[in-house]
């Protein structure tokens, strides 16, 4: 009698310990599934893998979730962390060679849209210059100037003159633009111009040279 139960108490002590090695190994890991039987005993364990993007989805405002993702795993919002951890890239990074490709190739944050404006056309301006509402995008930037079906278009070197009147442009209305003279008749390729023409602009990088 005693025999069988000393045979039953130390099934029963390595039945724990297995139970706890395969616990430790399958917590203690990415994730799996235990199984272990000895004699009528049986225990079984699965821990399913973390799934992180759900995790960090679920708890997106938590700010120590953020805090703890960008320090764990690098992970940013797209926000000025993000900028500032891409300022501080090497050149030679395969990343830093992947943001020049797109910059050049004018993708993604690089790709002004094309806005419908109507253009207008001044004695006073230089041909470099352009003058439109201080609330465009446009304003103070290099832009580009093209027929509506894209069949010409020109460069203004800097759109820094304000309008002063009409500003900001009403409610779906294309914006004005004005441009002087001498390049509305290139643009046109005509010398005798009309009151405006409806075009499209959009704003070009300053690194971008345009013949």
């Amino acid at each position: 009698m005693s025999a069988k139960i000393w045979i039953t108490l130390i099934s029963s002590v390595t039945f724990g310990l297995g139970v706890g090695v395969a616990s430790y190994a399958v917590t203690s890991g990415p994730g799996g599934h235990a199984k272990l039987k000895i004699g009528e005993f049986e225990f079984e364990i699965q821990i399913n893998e973390a799934n992180i993007p759900a995790l960090l989805e679920s708890r997106a405002s938590d700010e120590s979730i953020k805090e703890e993702a960008k320090r764990i795993y690098g992970l940013y919002e797209v926000d000025s962390d993000l900028i500032t951890k891409i300022s501080s890239l090497n050149y030679k990074d395969t990343f830093s060679e992947g943001l020049r490709k797109i910059r050049n190739k004018f993708i993604g944050p690089f790709n002004a849209p094309d806005i419908q404006v109507k253009i207008k056309f001044s004695d006073s301006l230089k041909i470099n210059h352009a003058q439109v509402c201080p609330d465009s995008d446009f304003y103070k930037n290099r832009i580009n100037v093209a027929l509506s079906d894209f069949s010409n278009m020109y460069p203004v070197d800097d759109a820094g003159v304000a309008i002063i009147h009409g500003c900001p442009t009403p409610s779906g209305m294309p914006e004005l633009v004005i441009i002087s003279t001498e390049l509305g008749k290139k643009l046109l390729n005509k010398s005798s111009l009309p009151t405006s023409i409806d075009a499209v602009a959009k704003v070009l990088p300053s690194y971008v040279i345009v013949n």
